[in-house]
C-alpha cells in the first residue's frame, strides 16, 4: 500500500476520522495548557517579536507565578513530611 492508498482509505471513513482528529486536538490543547514552558515563550515572543510592552505579557507572568506557588508548596511538603 502507497501513500495514495492510505489517503484513500481515511477518506472513506469521514466521520471517524473526524471524531478522532478532534480527540486529540483537544488533548493536544489541553497538554499545552499545563506545561509552564508554552506560557514562558509566549511572553518571550510577545516581547521581542511581536515588541509589546510589559503590561501584554500579565497574563503570562500570573501563570508562571502561580506554577512556582504550587510546585514550591509541594517542594516544601515533600521536604518536610518526607
Amino acid at each position: 500500500m502507497d501513500h495514495g492508498d492510505s489517503v484513500f482509505i481515511i477518506n472513506i471513513f469521514p466521520s471517524r476520522y473526524s471524531k478522532e482528529k478532534m480527540v486529540m486536538t483537544v488533548i493536544l490543547e489541553v497538554n499545552k495548557l499545563v506545561k509552564n514552558t508554552v506560557w514562558a515563550m509566549q511572553g518571550m515572543l510577545d516581547l521581542v517579536l511581536r515588541q509589546q510592552g510589559l503590561s501584554a505579557i500579565l497574563p503570562e507572568v500570573a501563570v508562571l507565578l502561580g506554577f512556582a506557588v504550587v510546585f514550591y508548596t509541594l517542594g516544601i511538603l515533600c521536604f518536610r513530611y518526607g
